[in-house]
């Protein structure tokens, strides 16, 4: 299950693009010689033209475990969760020694000792941030995995994406080349005031305000990806919730904010 959000398209819609790639792909490993992904009729039609960096969970939304959580405790964060894997660390974020699959866990639920769950950690799936969309989904059925942990080139944790991830990429793109606008990301108060939430990329803030592209944003966005991030760097700081930061004709106003990140964001037009 993807880390990032609700799925708002369903099992009933999703399950089925999973079959048909594994059924594709299971028909295709016959004759291994001759097996070749581009015959998937979906991406022949559509193609995926990402990195696993654009369809990620960033880092700050993963929700993971350190191994030293007591049981009690894991079970209630999973239960507030609803996830069914979850990234395992070890002091840090950046050392993750495995996934726990809650499916495991399921011969131990009623034991009455402290059960050590690190110790059924399942082996993490590491990728770079650069790792073509494609080729991750072809892995994921090839090695029938689910969930992979996205580094940068020097090994850090940035995010992680799910084959949900990518079948909702899929969805979205078969549906509307613009659907991946979802509601929870904007929302259009008026004619020239909009709500946004902070981790929204540059590119999709733009397309939802009608500019064709990011370069009205290129020199003061720095290294940043997100709304949140582009804002960071025009302000030098974390903002806090209430403040506003002025860029030309752009106002935008902190909603929601922590000491860590912005969460929600107005934009008025002027």
């Amino acid at each position: 299950m993807s880390l990032k959000r609700k799925n708002i398209f369903g099992k009933k819609v999703l399950k089925p693009f999973y079959n048909l790639y594994l059924k594709l792909y299971l028909e295709d490993n016959k004759d291994k010689d001759n097996f070749t992904f581009d015959r998937y009729p979906i991406r022949k039609t559509i193609g995926l033209d990402h990195d696993a960096s654009d369809i990620m969970t960033a880092r700050v939304d993963i929700l993971a475990l350190e191994a030293s959580t007591p049981f009690n405790k894991v079970m209630e964060i999973i239960a507030q969760s609803g996830f069914s894997r979850i990234p395992v660390y070890e002091k840090e974020l950046d050392q993750i020694k495995g996934v726990l699959h809650v499916k495991d866990l399921f011969k131990y639920l009623c034991t009455e000792k402290e059960f050590e769950w690190s110790k059924i950690i399942r082996e993490p799936f590491f990728i770079p941030e650069t790792k073509d969309v494609n080729d991750l989904l072809k892995e994921f059925l090839e090695e029938k995995r689910h969930q992979a942990i996205v580094v940068d080139e020097f090994g850090f944790v940035i995010g992680i994406v799910s084959l949900e991830d990518i079948l909702e990429e899929i969805v979205g793109e078969i549906s509307d080349e613009f659907d991946h606008l979802k509601p929870s990301l904007v929302t259009k108060l008026g004619k020239k005031t909009y709500m946004f939430t902070g981790k929204i990329s540059i590119n999709d803030f733009c397309k939802a305000i009608g500019l064709p592209d990011d370069k009205v944003f290129e020199e003061i966005k720095g290294d940043a990806d997100t709304l949140a991030g582009m804002l960071i760097e025009i302000a030098g700081y974390l903002p806090k919730k209430g403040e506003t930061i002025k860029f030309d004709n752009y106002f935008f106003i902190i909603e929601k904010a922590d000491n860590r990140k912005i969460e929600r964001v107005k934009l008025i037009v002027k």
